[in-house]
C-alpha cells in the first residue's frame, strides 16, 4: 500500500461506477460487490484499505493529551497509513472528537472504553457512503461521538433526537459544498460543527482558532478558494 492518494496500489485516479459489480480485492482476494475501482481496475476492500490505519487512530487518541481535534487529526494525517481519502476517516472523526472532549473535561480514563465504541461503530460505515447514501461518514461520525458521550441508545427518550440532529446539522454543513468529496474537508467541517454544538449545549469549547488545510496540494479534486479551509483564501 504505497500511495496515500488515489489508488493505494498504483496511484491512479479512482472511478466511481454507476452500477455495482463483483470485484476481487487485490490484497485479501475476497470478492465484494462494489462501485469503486481505479482506472487500471484495481479494487481494495474497505477492511484492507483501512487496515492498520484504524488501529493507529485509536492508539494515538488514547495516548494524546491534546484538547483541539484539529491538532490531533493533523498529526494523524501525517501517518502514511492514513490515506488522503478512505473509510478510516469514519473512525477518525468520532475518535478524535472523543479524545479531545474527554481530555478537555478531565476524564481521560474513559478514552479506552469509548474509543473501542468509536472503532466498532465508525468501521461499519462503508467507503463512498457520502455519494452513494447521501450521508458522509464524517457527519455520521459526529452523531457517533455524541451518542457515545451521552450514552444514547435507539430506545433513549431524552437524547435520541439530539444525536440525530447533531449528525444532521453536520451533514447540512458538509452539503453546502457541491463536491466532489474530500475526506479532509469533511472531517474539518465535522470538528467545527461538533465544537459549535458543544459550545451551545455543553458550554465546552475544543477548537483553538481558525484552521487551514495542508493537504490541498495532494488532492486533485480540491475546491481551492471555494473551500473555507483553503489556506490562500484570505490572501
Amino acid at each position: 500500500m504505497g500511495y496515500k492518494e488515489n489508488c493505494i496500489v498504483c496511484g491512479e485516479r479512482l472511478e466511481y461506477l454507476s452500477d455495482p459489480v463483483e470485484m476481487e480485492c487485490m490484497y485479501c482476494h475476497k470478492k465484494f460487490i462494489s462501485q469503486v475501482q481505479c482506472e487500471k481496475g484495481h479494487f481494495i476492500c474497505d477492511e484492507c484499505h483501512s487496515k492498520n490505519g484504524i488501529d493507529i487512530v485509536v492508539q494515538a487518541c488514547i495516548s494524546t493529551d491534546k484538547t483541539d481535534p484539529f491538532k490531533i487529526a493533523d498529526e494523524l494525517f501525517l501517518d502514511k497509513r492514513i490515506h488522503l481519502h478512505g473509510p478510516e476517516h469514519h473512525v477518525l472523526v468520532p475518535s478524535v472528537l472523543t479524545a479531545a472532549y474527554l481530555n478537555k473535561i478531565g476524564q481521560p480514563e474513559m478514552k479506552e472504553r469509548y474509543l473501542r465504541l468509536c472503532k466498532d461503530r465508525g468501521s461499519k460505515i462503508p467507503g463512498g457512503f457520502c455519494g452513494y447514501a447521501g450521508s458522509c461518514g464524517a457527519g455520521v461520525g459526529v452523531g457517533i461521538f455524541f451518542s457515545i458521550i451521552e450514552q444514547t441508545s435507539p430506545l433513549n427518550k431524552e437524547k435520541w433526537g439530539f444525536v440525530n440532529k447533531a449528525a444532521g446539522e453536520t451533514l447540512m454543513n458538509i452539503g453546502k459544498y457541491k463536491g466532489p468529496r474530500c475526506c479532509k474537508r469533511n472531517a474539518y467541517i465535522a470538528f467545527d460543527t461538533a465544537n459549535e454544538i458543544l459550545q451551545r449545549e455543553f458550554d465546552v469549547s475544543l477548537c483553538e482558532g481558525k484552521h487551514y488545510c495542508g493537504w490541498f496540494n495532494k488532492n486533485e479534486e480540491c475546491l481551492k478558494e471555494t473551500c473555507i479551509y483553503y489556506p490562500k483564501k484570505e490572501k
